[in-house]
């Protein structure tokens, strides 16, 4: 039996300079910060790092459903410093991108072109990434952004994980966590652009959801067959870019003992983490372990977020 998981709570991602991106999610695409994240230096070993962590952020949200959508968790680390980049290839594994909607596209695309958070990779067209007319951009840290039209208000739309074999990751996340694969297996064929490197793609992709959530965000993952998926998924909690998602459960440690009979790789108990005075929860148990190809993983003990 899977763990399972009760919704996706976040996606993680790290940035070189805080403010200019919540200005960029809340201004340009019409999302919201609800809460600020600023916790005292506390032990960093549940998440796989020596030593104190130390974080600052917001949670970004949809305006419709709050705390009850898929938030963007973006965090600054000033201990230990964030480094580097997001990945260079649209190929490499780990979480790749991410896929937002929004009501008015056209819109959204001459503000992001405003924008000097974005940078422009692929034009509102028929061709584009996800669906027609859709477009992409990246961050100042190299974050891949997809949006497509939407028909209600601003929302992140899918997280897309890039693997090294669709069947099992497939198998893995519903086995593990209880997803379910929504239609069928997609064959998707790109053209050239900046998007991808300035050559011609081709790659499989799945969709999945949880029971009972079709409304929510989903997982898309990806196997890319040319280029072919290549790297390692980020090891490091502070590195700039999509570093992990996070799933809602109800009891963290009972799925630190389940795990590894479902062949999970769950190198650390649970870790007490707190968010701060902002948050409307004095803390969280948080899991981290790792998906078959190293992408990190987070259960979040079932958080009241009641405002």
């Amino acid at each position: 039996m899977p763990i399972p998981a009760e919704r996706i709570i976040h996606v993680n991602m790290n940035v070189s300079s805080l403010s200019p991106a919540v200005e960029f999610f809340t201004n340009v695409v019409g999302l919201q910060a609800i809460s600020v994240m600023q916790a005292d230096p506390q032990d960093g070993r549940g998440m796989g790092v020596d030593g104190l962590v130390q974080w600052r952020g917001n949670s970004i949200h949809s305006t419709e459903h709050l705390w009850d959508s898929t938030m963007i968790d973006l965090l600054e680390w000033p201990l230990p410093q964030g480094f580097g980049r997001a990945y260079g290839s649209p190929a490499h594994l780990g979480i790749n991108s991410l896929s937002l909607q929004v009501p008015d596209l056209a819109a959204c695309f001459q503000a992001c072109n405003r924008s000097s958070w974005l940078e422009i990779l692929t034009e509102p067209s028929q061709d584009a990434v996800l669906a027609p007319a859709g477009f992409s951009g990246q961050n100042p840290d190299g974050t891949v952004l997809e949006f497509v039209q939407g028909e209600a208000a601003s929302a992140l739309n899918a997280i897309h994980i890039n693997v090294r074999d669709l069947q099992r990751s497939i198998g893995w996340y519903c086995t593990v966590l209880g997803f379910e694969l929504a239609g069928e297996l997609a064959e998707v064929r790109l053209p050239a652009s900046d998007f991808t490197a300035g050559r011609p793609a081709h790659l499989i992709k799945a969709r999945l959801q949880l029971p009972g959530r079709s409304h929510d965000c989903c997982l898309q993952l990806q196997q890319w067959l040319q280029p072919q998926a290549h790297g390692q998924p980020y090891q490091q909690a502070n590195h700039n870019g999509l570093f992990r998602v996070a799933f809602a459960v109800a009891d963290a440690a009972e799925c630190y003992r389940q795990l590894p009979a479902l062949g999970a790789n769950c190198p650390h108990p649970p870790a007490w983490l707190d968010m701060g005075p902002d948050i409307p929860v004095d803390g969280v148990w948080a899991l981290f372990f790792f998906d078959p190809d190293g992408t990190c993983v987070e259960l979040i003990q079932n958080p009241d977020f009641t405002v």
